[in-house]
């Protein structure tokens, strides 16, 4: 489970942003509503959220935080990661800022005993030759509070060499092997990949947690992208418990359940909704064929499935995007369900509905906030909110600010 992340030096975030699923343990709301945390015995990170939300005016940096996990997953998911498109990397970088490194932190309890912490931190920059690591670092927190640093490295420019240190408890044979120059002295690969490869303790769960379930989706995903493996007989029952109209699903190849040839993959294969009538006739529609709407909860479910069942986190980018406020808040109270003890849900979205729907503590509430090209991430924890206020009105009022700003010009029609 995810514990915190941070970001600099990124798209519109100059400064650091810290997003925190730490939940409040000490202010006059930090018992409200103990189903959307996990206590996790863990003296560092006593309780865990399940749910975190961001809001924001348009290009004011809450896809920028997003597209920072994914890029942050994918370095480390792909050995000789920062061989990967540079364009991409061009484009992360601050602006006004592109000689300096973008810089990644990630804290997380890879199992789910949440046991021992890990916070493992990376930094690239943009040389001559491309993109190029210019530190690492890993330590963990055991569950009895007990720090230890498990490897760093810093690069060193007049001496063409990582400077590095090791923990004290590591085992000779595993440092014997990193510090072989090829691997010590690589720019283009992790660390951490090859700490998960040797089989160091703690790194290939750490690595698997980021690299597969960390799961982005800064648009929701397509139809097509479905996973064949899902159990469509449990997806299908969450999909019942919603009146789309479609009590099943199935996939294959036959055409005769839709009139559009295009509506197959590259594989000939798509899914069908099944559909049933008051009367007990049934009748298939190609998901192409369905509304936006229905194919935009279907998938969307199916990706929270996974997630739900297995555990890991994942991200939407404007979740709410062809579902009504009903569905989103759905959605959330299936994570934040007594049952869920491992998945998380992150999103950004402009339901202010949400504020005011007893669904979500205020260390569940985000905001981005762009002034002067630079963004900044801060939550409604931050305030100190009057009992009995509408947190919803005084959004919208600019209490948090995070709005909109519209200039009025008296010679547009």
């Amino acid at each position: 489970m995810l514990v915190e992340f941070k970001v600099r030096n990124f798209r519109s975030f100059k400064d650091e942003a810290v997003l925190s699923m730490v939940a409040d343990s000490e202010g006059p709301h930090r018992d409200d509503l103990p189903e959307n945390y996990v206590e996790t015995g863990h003296p560092l990170v006593p309780r865990l959220l399940k749910v975190a939300c961001i809001f924001g005016a348009n290009a004011s940096g809450k896809t920028s935080i997003f597209a920072a996990i994914d890029v942050f997953s994918k370095l480390n998911k792909f050995n000789n990661s920062l061989n990967i498109n540079s364009k991409l990397l061009d484009a992360c970088v601050y602006a006004l800022n592109k000689n300096e490194p973008i810089y990644f932190e990630m804290t997380a309890f890879p199992e789910s005993k949440l046991r021992i912490l890990y916070s493992y931190s990376i930094s690239i920059i943009k040389t001559e030759m491309g993109w190029l690591l210019s530190s690492e670092k890993l330590i963990s927190v055991s569950d009895n509070g007990d720090e230890e640093l498990i490897f760093f490295r810093n690069w060193h420019n007049h001496t063409e060499r990582f400077e590095y240190e090791f923990g004290a408890n590591l085992p000779i044979d595993k440092i014997n092997v990193l510090l072989d120059p090829k691997i010590m002295n690589d720019r283009n690969t992790m660390l951490l990949s090859v700490a998960s490869l040797i089989k160091l303790e703690g790194c290939s769960n750490l690595l698997d947690f980021i690299s597969n379930y960390v799961v982005t989706y800064v648009h929701h995903p397509n139809i097509f992208e479905m996973n064949r493996e899902l159990k469509l007989s449990e997806l299908s029952d969450f999909i019942a418990k919603v009146d789309t109209g479609v009590n099943e699903i199935t996939y294959g190849t036959n055409l005769e359940h839709s009139k559009n040839a295009n509506a197959f993959n590259e594989n000939g294969l798509n899914y069908f909704g099944k559909h049933v009538t008051n009367e007990n006739n049934t009748f298939y529609l190609n998901m192409i064929d369905e509304s936006s709407g229905t194919r935009a909860y279907i998938t969307t479910i199916a990706r929270c499935y996974n997630i739900l069942k297995y555990g890991g986190l994942i991200v939407f980018d404007e979740l709410e995007n062809s579902l009504h406020i009903h569905l989103v808040k759905y959605l959330i109270e299936l994570f934040q369900s007594e049952k869920n003890k491992m998945a998380q849900l992150i999103f950004t979205t402009h339901q202010g509905q949400l504020l005011d729907a007893k669904l979500l503590r205020d260390d569940q509430i985000w905001f981005t906030q762009k002034d002067n090209q630079q963004s900044k991430l801060y939550s409604l924890n931050d305030y100190d909110i009057p009992p009995g206020t509408s947190r919803e009105k005084a959004y919208y009022h600019g209490a948090f600010g995070a709005i909109p700003k519209i200039i009025n010009d008296p010679s547009l029609p």
